[in-house]
Parts: C-alpha cells; sequence; structure tokens
C-alpha cells in the first residue's frame, strides 16, 4: 500500500517498482469493483463473499488508523487503497509453499502467497498448451525456474494455469471468468425441510451443480 500511495509512485519517479506497480490493473477483482458494478453480483454467492470481503477491510482500515497514531507514514493509506492491495495479492499471488522458502510464515505458522511480478502476466489456461507444469525458487540462487508440459515454439503463448476451478472461484479471486468453463458449477442453496429455514439452514453448505467434466 506505501509503495502506491507514496508519491514518487504517483508522479512515476524514483520508485523502484513503479514501472510494475502502474502496470496492474486498478479494480484486480470484485471486492475492488466500483459499487455499481459490485451491485450486478447481489444475491449471488460471490456477491455474499465480496460483501463478506468489505466488511473485513473496513476492520482493516479501522487498525491503519489506530496504527497510524504511532506510524505517521500509514495515514495515507485508505480503504481504497486496501481494497487494490488485497485483491493485487488475491489475484496475483503464486502458491503459499514458494513465499516459505523465504521464510514469510505468519503467526499461525501458515504461509501467505508471494508475487512473483512478470511471472503473473502469463494467462490462466488450465486445459492450454503448453502450460507450465512446475515453478521453483531458489531462494540461494535468487532465481525461479519454470518448466513446460512440452516443447515451446518460437512466438507461442505460455499460461500458467490457477487450477481446474469453476468460474465463481475465478471470478472471485481474479476477477475473470472462462468462457464455456468445463469445470463451472452453481451453488444450490435449500432450506431445511424439517426446519423450515432459519440460522441453521442458511449455515449449511450449499449442494454444488457441476458438468460432467467436473465429475457431476
Amino acid at each position: 500500500c506505501r509503495s502506491r500511495t507514496e508519491p514518487s509512485t504517483k508522479d512515476g519517479c524514483g520508485h523502484s517498482w513503479h514501472a510494475y506497480l502502474a502496470s496492474l490493473p486498478p479494480a484486480p477483482d470484485p471486492a475492488s469493483w466500483p459499487e455499481a458494478q459490485r451491485a450486478e453480483l447481489h444475491g449471488t454467492t460471490v456477491g455474499g463473499a465480496v460483501d463478506e470481503a468489505l466488511r473485513h477491510v473496513v476492520h482493516c482500515q479501522g487498525v491503519v488508523a489506530q496504527l497510524a497514531t504511532e506510524v505517521p507514514e500509514l495515514a495515507s493509506i485508505g480503504e481504497e487503497d486496501l481494497l487494490w492491495a488485497r485483491g493485487t495479492l488475491l489475484s496475483r499471488q503464486f502458491p503459499a509453499h514458494l513465499a516459505a522458502v523465504r521464510g514469510s510464515a505468519g503467526p499461525d505458522g501458515r504461509a501467505a502467497g508471494c508475487l512473483l511480478p512478470l511471472l503473473d502476466f502469463l494467462n490462466h489456461d488450465a486445459q492450454g498448451t503448453p502450460v507450465m507444469q512446475a515453478l521453483h525458487v531458489n531462494a540461494s540462487a535468487g532465481c525461479v525456474t519454470l518448466t513446460t508440459g512440452g516443447p515451446v515454439q518460437r512466438g507461442a503463448e505460455i499460461f500458467i494455469s490457477y487450477g481446474e476451478r469453476p468460474n465463481e472461484e475465478l471470478l472471485y479471486s481474479h476477477g475473470f471468468c472462462v468462457r464455456d468453463n468445463p469445470m463451472d458449477d452453481v451453488a444450490l442453496v435449500l432450506d431445511s425441510a424439517a426446519g423450515g429455514g432459519g440460522e441453521e439452514a442458511q449455515e449449511e453448505e450449499p449442494f454444488r451443480i457441476r458438468r460432467r467434466a467436473a465429475g457431476g
């Protein structure tokens, strides 16, 4: 957030990460979309998840405001900046075990995902060719190695797979959907016949209706 809000970043002079940050989308995920666009998700599973994310960001903004009394530099970080930072990490992060190489585990022992600038510009295609099959970080050598599933022709695009995921997950985490996604599914929430609905029924996991390719 601080890198994004520093004057040198906005002016395009002085900040070492300016070129990378300036190339990233301003609204990387649905939680950072304008309110009018988020309203189109009302009543959907994604819309509910986005509402929960927004409440969490409001809470984080309160924490930042408290910290700013001790660290004045944090005062320039607003809710919009937190939404952008959250969406950028959520939509562009690589697996947590890569971050664990650098000892970035949090208090709960779990490592957060990590950003690998430039590599995160690879487009998603779970079934395209060639798709990157493996990514290894060599911390001591300071390098990242990518392995594809086959030979790469000159000029061919190399894709990265975010996993065989339904469009709801892709939309929430990455801000896009795949046309005719073979792994797509739909969440179906049914009220309990015995309880007639209520809080207990709302907490139940929804049924998932999947395409045959996804095991439906």
